[in-house]
């Protein structure tokens, strides 16, 4: 399992700048995301997995600062 949680202390007056860029990563890597969730091995995992699990799996999400809102 691939999973990160990065912490970026940004210089002052970059912050801007900083957004931007994390703009930009954002939107290819939910474009990434959504795809990935409609492959094959994707539907093979959740499927086999639902039966273990105690209870439903459960998202959490954080703060968005880009987009405004969750889509």
């Amino acid at each position: 399992m691939y999973v990160v949680c990065v912490t970026v202390l940004i210089k002052p007056g970059k912050g801007e700048a900083f957004l931007e860029e994390a703009r930009k990563n954002h939107e290819k890597t939910e474009a990434d995301f959504k795809a990935h969730q409609q492959t094959a091995h994707y539907f093979a995992f959740r499927d086999a997995v639902e039966p273990l699990q105690q209870e439903p799996r459960k998202g959490i999400r954080y703060h968005s600062v880009y987009p405004e809102t969750w889509s």
